[in-house]
């Protein structure tokens, strides 16, 4: 008898039976994306703050300067991180807390969000949460805690969207009684885990468009060279439609002047298939 091959036999039996859980694992972390485009606050080394907004304000124009919001980037960071340095401070001065946020344009359909972000509350306390822009009667789903040091929280929540609704993934700082309490915030993670419905469009055929200028002040510009015809709708961050048109040429010129400045969502579908969705911003 070798012993020598029946014990790698026995061996090879023994990781069969966990090789499967090994690859379904694999598979969980490879289809989970993060839709936040500026998850840590920095890049290449420098503080970098687009896609994120203090109150209404796009804080790359303040990234540098500590704003009105209450909002400025610190050198403080998880313990570990591989991500940089920065990270962003909230203060909450009496009367009223400090917020910050991103919006994402939604999946259509029932789907399974998970937010993550790295919280240190040590000198007061704070939280984030998601809130369904587009639909009024949406309740925002929140998360806090106080007196912590840099911590990793997670919320799951089920949301139900149609096309045009936003997702706004919203970062606070607390208030006290006549305090400046601030809370530090990095490493900000938002996806998809599961879908409780799919979409019936057939994902093998895609299409190319191009959307510029982004930010827009008067024209913008959709193009598109693998399609004669296909529809364009805008929407503002309430979910109302104040664009809508269908194109028999590939490309479409949309006067922006009358918006009012601000986020706003497109959608564009072929055969009435939805093909892209996104966001600009009127300045």
């Amino acid at each position: 008898m070798d012993y020598g091959l029946l014990k790698e036999i026995l061996y090879f039996q023994r990781m069969k039976r966990f090789l499967p859980l090994v690859f379904i694992s694999c598979s969980f972390i490879l289809s989970s994306q993060n839709l936040i485009l500026n998850p840590s606050f920095e890049q290449n080394g420098e503080r970098y703050c687009e896609d994120w907004y203090a109150g209404w304000l796009p804080m790359e124009n303040y990234c540098d300067t500590f704003q009105n919001f209450g909002v400025r980037m610190i050198h403080s960071d998880p313990p570990d991180s591989i991500r940089g340095s920065w990270s962003v401070e909230l203060y909450g001065n009496w009367p009223s807390g400090s917020y910050i946020g991103t919006y994402i344009p939604a999946k259509a359909g029932t789907n399974v969000y998970e937010l993550k972000f790295w919280m240190n509350s040590s000198h007061f306390g704070g939280g984030g949460g998601i809130n369904l822009k587009g639909n009024q009667s949406a309740e925002t789903k929140w998360i806090e805690d106080w007196g912590q040091p840099w911590t990793q929280y997670t919320l799951l929540d089920t949301i139900t969207t149609v096309p045009g609704d936003s997702i706004y993934v919203i970062l606070s700082a607390g208030v006290g009684d006549f305090c400046i309490c601030d809370v530090q915030f990095d490493q900000v993670e938002f996806a998809v885990v599961d879908s409780i419905t799919t979409a019936t469009n057939d994902p093998s055929v895609e299409y190319s468009f191009t959307i510029s200028p982004n930010p827009v002040i008067n024209d913008l510009h959709v193009n598109t060279s693998d399609v004669n015809h296909f529809e364009f709708t805008l929407y503002d961050m309430a979910g109302k439609i104040i664009f809508h048109q269908t194109s028999n040429i590939e490309k479409l010129v949309i006067d922006c002047s009358g918006l009012a400045p601000g986020i706003y969502f497109y959608e564009i579908s072929v055969d009435g298939r939805k093909e892209r969705v996104g966001k600009i911003m009127k300045i």
